[in-house]
C-alpha cells in the first residue's frame, strides 16, 4: 500500500489535485482510497468515487497531524484490511506539514505500507500574496517537500510563473519542480503520476512544529439555542453580535 501525501497552503488546489489524480490511478487498474482532512473548494463526492472503484474518507472533525492520530491510524489499519487498496491518497489540512504527518504515519507501522515523495502545491497565481502573509509557515512547507507542484498556471500569466518557479529553486533546490493546472487535467497534469512512482526520502524529525499555531489561521465555531417565544428583532441582533465578539 503506497500512501501519497498531497500538501499545499489552503486553497492551492489540493482536492482537484487528488481527485483527477486518483481517477487516472483507477483508470490504470489500480485500487484508489482516498482520505481527505479538509472538506476542498470542490468537495469530495464520495458516491461518485465510489461508483468508480474508488473508496473515499473524510476526517473533519480535527486536524491528523495532532487531534486525529488516532482516527488516521485505524482509517489506514481498516482500508488495508477491508479494502486493500494499491494507493492510498492523503490530503491533509492547508494548515499541516505533510513531512510531519508522514513521519507519524510511519510511526504506525501499518502493514506494507510505502511513501511516495512528498507534494507540496502553490497557486501560481497567490503564491507571491501568501508567502509575504505567513512566510515561515509557507516556507516550512516547501522546505519539507519532494515535488513542488505549480498549480493553476492557467490562471497566471508567463511572469508570475517564471518568479515562482525560481524562488521555489532557491528555497527548495533538491525538488522537482512541476507546473501543471490540475483542472485543466491535461498531459502535463498526467505527468504527476509517473513523478510519484518513485519512493520518498528518508529525513527523520526531531523537533515537532506546531503548524496551526505557525499558520496563524484558525476557526472556531459555537451553537447557541435561545429558549424564547417572544425575541424582538432588535434583541436578536444583540445576541449575535455578543456571540461574535466572544
Amino acid at each position: 500500500m503506497k500512501v501519497i501525501i498531497i500538501g499545499g497552503f489552503l486553497g492551492s488546489g489540493k482536492t482537484t489535485t487528488l481527485l483527477n489524480l486518483g481517477k487516472h490511478l483507477r483508470e490504470s487498474g489500480h485500487r484508489i482510497a482516498i482520505i481527505v482532512n479538509e472538506i476542498g473548494e470542490i468537495g469530495v463526492d464520495g458516491d461518485t468515487l465510489s461508483n468508480s472503484g474508488i473508496e473515499t474518507k473524510e476526517l473533519t472533525n480535527g486536524c491528523i497531524c495532532c487531534t486525529l492520530k488516532i482516527d488516521m491510524e485505524y482509517t489506514l489499519r481498516t482500508l488495508a484490511t477491508e479494502f486493500k487498496p494499491d494507493v492510498v491518497i492523503i490530503e491533509p489540512t492547508g494548515i499541516a506539514f505533510p513531512r510531519q504527518i508522514k513521519e507519524d504515519l510511519a510511526l504506525m507501522d501499518v502493514p506494507d505500507m510505502s511513501f511516495a515523495p512528498i507534494v507540496n502545491l502553490v497557486d501560481a497565481n497567490r503564491f507571491n500574496t501568501e508567502i509575504e502573509q505567513i512566510p515561515k509557515f509557507i516556507m516550512t512547507q516547501l522546505e519539507d517537500a519532494e515535488i513542488l507542484g505549480i498549480n493553476k498556471i492557467d490562471m497566471a500569466n508567463k511572469d508570475q510563473i517564471k518568479d515562482v518557479k525560481a524562488f521555489l529553486k532557491q528555497i527548495n533546490p533538491e525538488a522537482i519542480i512541476h507546473e501543471f493546472s490540475a483542472k485543466n487535467n491535461d498531459q502535463q497534469f498526467q505527468k504527476l503520476r509517473y513523478l510519484l512512482a518513485g519512493d520518498s526520502r528518508e529525513c527523520h524529525i526531531f523537533e515537532k512544529i506546531n503548524s496551526i499555531e505557525m499558520s496563524e489561521v484558525s476557526t472556531y465555531s459555537a451553537e447557541y439555542t435561545v429558549l424564547s417565544q417572544n425575541l424582538g428583532s432588535d434583541i436578536a441582533a444583540t445576541i449575535s453580535k455578543i456571540s461574535l465578539k466572544i
